[in-house]
């Protein structure tokens, strides 16, 4: 996991919306959904609930917010 994708989840936490974190980053919103899958998968846990009108972070995912928010800060 590198510093670009902590910034991918970072955005996509904060506007909880792919293509919103997709345009603040300048990268397609594909680029943004495959990031957060490969480090859902490197982390053994999911990020985000998702469902067709609306995504959330889950437990860990908040977790995991708030330490790469730190670490980036």
């Amino acid at each position: 996991m590198d510093f670009k994708c902590l910034n991918y989840f970072i955005r996509s936490a904060e506007t909880l919306n792919f293509t919103k974190a997709a345009k603040i980053c300048g990268v397609s919103q594909t680029a943004i959904s495959l990031a957060i899958v490969k480090m859902e998968e490197d982390l053994g846990f999911q990020l985000f609930e998702r469902n067709n009108r609306s995504m959330r972070l889950t437990p860990a995912g908040r977790d995991f917010y708030e330490w790469a928010h730190k670490t980036m800060h």
